[in-house]
């Protein structure tokens, strides 16, 4: 059989020639190269390139992100505003994995409450992927305004701006105008917790009305004497006394003797049943 042109012993066809091939050509080209040293390690260098390849898309589809490679796709429930024990139950019967990231204040949503979830609402997914969740630490902390020298009516919407409550505001004889504020319980500038209100201290003016005696006497003859000595009569709290009549004075505060503003109250405590 006549050998084809070129496939001598030096031509480049003589160390990939096998028999059987009526033109000379290999009819497995590769099976030719593996018997050269060159071909075989071209193949080695190929099968390294192809394996080293691989098993790092492994490492990264199984380890840096674990979710199956070819699960089906979940759509991410929308959590937002859920407490977030409620909204991780939602997310783990969809097939996601749970992961709280911080808490950050909000003013409308209460402590514990879904504030952002990532990814967003609706995303399709893999399943087993993990869903981020930012949680609401509750209302802000907000200061309390300094309203010292204000007159009441200023100071009391100045807080009310501030988003803080008023809970009661008290008098007490001051040097400063009647009705200027003093200071607010606790102290301006003090963090609070919207929901907790805070009291205002006002003027009731100097302290310069002697206050009079009223124990002994009956509440409408202790009124008519604070009322002659520029006071009024302020709360009325009844306590058992075997010592006083019913519906006699047993005690006062400010005691008797001392100063208070004009048109200060003075407090009583009756003898009778408590309520």
């Amino acid at each position: 059989m006549t050998e084809p042109q070129g496939s001598g012993p030096g031509s480049h066809w003589s160390g990939i020639h096998r028999e059987g091939s009526t033109t000379g050509m290999p009819r497995f080209p590769w099976s030719g190269i593996t018997r050269t040293v060159t071909g075989r390690r071209l193949l080695i260098q190929v099968a390294l390139v192809f394996g080293a390849t691989l098993g790092g898309y492994l490492v990264a589809a199984f380890w840096l992100y674990p979710a199956p490679l070819f699960s089906e796709s979940v759509a991410v429930p929308r959590v937002l505003e859920l407490d977030s024990s409620e909204a991780a139950a939602r997310l783990v019967a969809a097939g996601l994995r749970v992961r709280k990231s911080d808490e950050m204040p909000h003013p409308r949503l209460a402590r514990g409450q879904v504030v952002w979830q990532d990814p967003p609402p609706y995303s399709e997914v893999g399943r087993g992927a993990a869903v981020d969740l930012l949680i609401s630490s509750g209302l802000p902390e907000l200061p309390i305004p300094d309203v010292e020298g204000m007159e009441a009516p200023l100071a009391l919407r100045v807080i009310a701006a501030s988003g803080i409550k008023i809970h009661t505001v008290d008098s007490v004889a001051n040097e400063a105008p009647k009705g200027t504020a003093l200071a607010t319980r606790p102290a301006a500038g003090v963090t609070r917790d919207p929901t907790q209100p805070v009291d205002l201290v006002v003027s009731s003016g100097p302290a310069n009305t002697a206050i009079p005696d009223v124990t002994g006497l009956d509440l409408g003859a202790a009124r008519e004497r604070l009322f002659a000595a520029g006071l009024a009569l302020g709360r009325i709290m009844k306590e058992r006394s075997d010592a006083v009549a019913e519906g006699h004075v047993i005690r006062q505060r400010p005691a008797p003797g001392g100063l208070a503003a004009k048109d200060g109250r003075v407090d009583v405590v009756v003898s009778g049943e408590p309520e």
